[in-house]
């Protein structure tokens, strides 16, 4: 007879079962440790990863404020330049009219009560009103080689009768002699605030400059000739003259509204 078996022996029993439930848990232990790590581990890389976008988006901001400040500046510095440039080009815009003023102080002043206009001209020059619709002013002298040389300004006024144009009053009344001169150019200026025809032309037969700036105001034709007459290579001088001339146009008025 053979004697009875122990249950912690070899084949099975509570012994096997209590080994392999010990192995279970030391299995399930180290496998929660290595999630842990694992866990532990990728919330670092998750930590330093946040931390490298706060920091790239901080450098981000940084470079476009960097960019921003400097383009601003650069602006700026090109605002303050041309703000500087428009005022001292107003400065020497004043300082040029002060100075024409200046001139223009010292020169006489001819009124026409007949046709409510006014200029200025230079001291020196010869006028000739005797003819209220016809004024005349005028400088001449003679040059080195006998010639006479010089320049007039003269205002005619023409009642417009007809109720012409300005086109069509100089079509009749003024138009160029091919035969004796030449029509270099035709534009539109004005004079006392009112649109004119300005017409520089050339005359075959006594020489100089024929030019003319005429306006319709009031019911009358207002021609103002500037007639220069340089007959000697003299460029100074015809500089001198146009420029003298063109002053006497700037300065003229009807009412008292000024060129």
């Amino acid at each position: 007879m053979n004697p009875p078996q122990s249950p912690f022996k070899k084949g099975g029993g509570l012994g096997s079962q209590n080994q392999d439930f010990s192995q279970s848990l030391f299995s399930k232990e180290i496998q929660i440790g290595i999630f842990y790590k694992i866990t532990k581990k990728m919330e670092k890389k998750s930590k330093n990863s946040n931390l490298f976008w706060v920091f790239f988006i901080i450098a981000v901001a940084a470079v476009i404020i960097i960019v921003w400040f400097i383009s601003f500046r650069e602006s700026t510095v090109i605002e303050e330049a041309q703000e500087e440039s428009v005022f001292n080009d107003l400065k020497e815009e004043m300082l040029e009219e002060q100075e024409e003023v200046d001139e223009l102080s010292d020169w006489n002043t001819y009124e026409s009560a007949d046709y409510g206009y006014s200029f200025k001209y230079p001291t020196g020059w010869d006028i000739d009103s005797s003819d209220s619709s016809s004024v005349v002013v005028s400088k001449y002298y003679t040059n080195d080689k006998g010639f006479e040389d010089g320049g007039t300004f003269v205002v005619d006024v023409h009642q417009n009768t007809e109720n012409y144009t300005l086109a069509e009053w100089i079509d009749v009344n003024d138009s160029i002699d091919n035969e004796t001169m030449d029509l270099i150019s035709t534009e539109e200026k004005i004079l006392a605030g009112v649109m004119g025809t300005y017409r520089v032309a050339t005359s075959g037969i006594s020489g100089g400059y024929m030019n003319s700036l005429t306006v319709l105001h009031d019911g009358y034709i207002y021609r103002i000739g500037l007639n220069t007459r340089i007959l000697t290579e003299a460029v100074d001088t015809q500089a001198e003259f146009d420029d003298l001339l063109d002053k006497m146009l700037q300065s003229f008025e009807f009412g008292g509204v000024e060129f």
